[in-house]
């Protein structure tokens, strides 16, 4: 993960003319105790603009801390508040304001179920390695090259991607009118163990 947030860091700070600035936290409870009002604790961090969940072999499971504390809550927001779950890109397309990355080819019922709480057809950038001796992991950095991989993606170009979506998607709500457009906002990128996060401040 540190490695992808790395990674991501370099080609937004290449991507915006606004700042960046990242948080992540590798802890999955997000030092979130017991005792803790878990929905009340998460609130803050859930308004922001995108949720972006590493989508593993693991991810869809409905009795998972992300599942139901960070995904499910996060869509329940963003259908209810005034920027909405979907967003009309300048281009006159429509994206999502989850915006799934894939690491691992998922089982049919995972995808469906993600498609059942989005309500949308899951459309990930795709961070998977795979082979014809039926190896299915996460796609790494300096170390895979693009023929041995069946989906020939490049490291460089998948997170490419993830920062060029994220940027049509911050665009896309500054031109409604809900959202302010003030050229000096800053843009905050707030990662966990297995969600980032783009909020506006």
């Amino acid at each position: 993960m540190s490695e992808f947030v790395s990674a991501l860091r370099t080609e937004l700070e290449a991507t915006f003319k606004e700042d960046i600035s990242i948080y992540f936290d590798e802890n999955p409870h997000d030092r979130l105790q017991e005792t803790y009002n878990v929905t009340k604790s998460l609130e803050g961090k859930l308004k922001c603009l995108i949720l972006i969940p590493v989508l593993s072999q693991t991810y869809c499971d409905p009795n998972s801390y992300a599942w139901q504390y960070e995904f499910l809550a996060f869509n329940r927001l963003a259908e209810k508040d005034q920027s909405g779950k979907d967003v009309k890109l300048r281009n006159g397309n429509v994206a999502g304001r989850i915006l799934p990355i894939r690491i691992h080819d998922l089982d049919p019922e995972d995808v469906k179920l993600f498609e059942k709480e989005t309500g949308s057809v899951m459309r990930a950038v795709d961070f998977v390695f795979k082979t014809s001796s039926r190896v299915n992991r996460p796609l790494r950095a300096n170390e895979d090259h693009h023929n041995d991989n069946l989906n020939n993606s490049f490291y460089r170009d998948q997170i490419n991607k993830t920062a060029n979506a994220i940027k049509e998607i911050i665009l896309g709500l500054k031109t409604e009118p809900v959202v302010p457009a003030d050229p000096g906002e800053n843009i905050n990128v707030f990662y966990d163990f297995r969600n980032l996060m783009c909020c506006q401040t």
